[in-house]
């Protein structure tokens, strides 16, 4: 976590990312938020495709703003851009996932939106928030290589979390049809990951 310090680094939005980041890391808080406005725009671009809601967005913000202060020193100097997106998409993800589950999503479901959905690297496990990243990279490997049809409902469904409805309407296909997809893309990914249980099963994922 960062803390705060009566040090003076006259930061500026000219400034790179890394830069900011290094004053940041030092406990300048203007460092903070001009690192927080620079990606404002990207984060409320992930919220409404994830989450759609005006209110959930702002939640996301305030989510963004935390994690950024708490989570800074993790941070290891390279793009920046990308890590804090991820970390964007990750907690979307994560606010979905307790969105559906407060929202009585079926448990199949839920366990779907585990699985695919992106992990937390919030943790403070370090150990663990290096096996989240493999499994996220494991995962958009394994949407990669399924039949683009299956592909494209899965992530409408457990990614943007759009209704069997709205995804109907969205690809010009009937509900039974959407269902079949997902259905088939489910199964498509259980037999990708049967070739190597061990690395789902270490962090407790389970694909229905």
């Amino acid at each position: 976590m960062v803390k705060q310090t009566n040090i003076s680094y006259l930061v500026d939005i000219t400034k790179t990312d890394n830069e900011l980041v290094d004053y940041a890391k030092k406990g300048d808080l203007e460092a903070v938020a001009l690192l927080y406005l620079k990606h404002r725009n990207d984060i409320r671009k992930i919220g409404f495709k994830i989450l759609k809601k005006e209110e959930d967005v702002e939640d996301l913000e305030l989510e963004m703003v935390i994690k950024l202060v708490d989570d800074i020193q993790k941070y290891q100097r390279g793009n920046f851009n990308a890590w804090y997106k991820r970390v964007t998409r990750n907690t979307a993800y994560n606010m979905l996932r307790y969105n559906q589950i407060r929202d009585h999503e079926s448990i199949e479901n839920v366990q779907v939106y585990e699985f695919l959905g992106y992990a937390d690297l919030s943790t403070n496990n370090p150990e663990k928030e290096t096996h989240q990243i493999e499994l996220t990279d494991k995962i958009e490997e394994a949407m990669s290589n399924i039949n683009k049809s299956y592909r494209d409902v899965l992530k409408l469904r457990f990614w943007e979390g759009l209704t069997y409805k709205e995804i109907s309407e969205e690809l010009s296909l009937s509900i039974p049809n959407v269902t079949a997809r997902i259905n088939r893309g489910k199964k498509a990914l259980k037999e990708y990951f049967s070739k190597e249980p061990e690395f789902v099963l270490e962090l407790g994922y389970k694909l229905s």
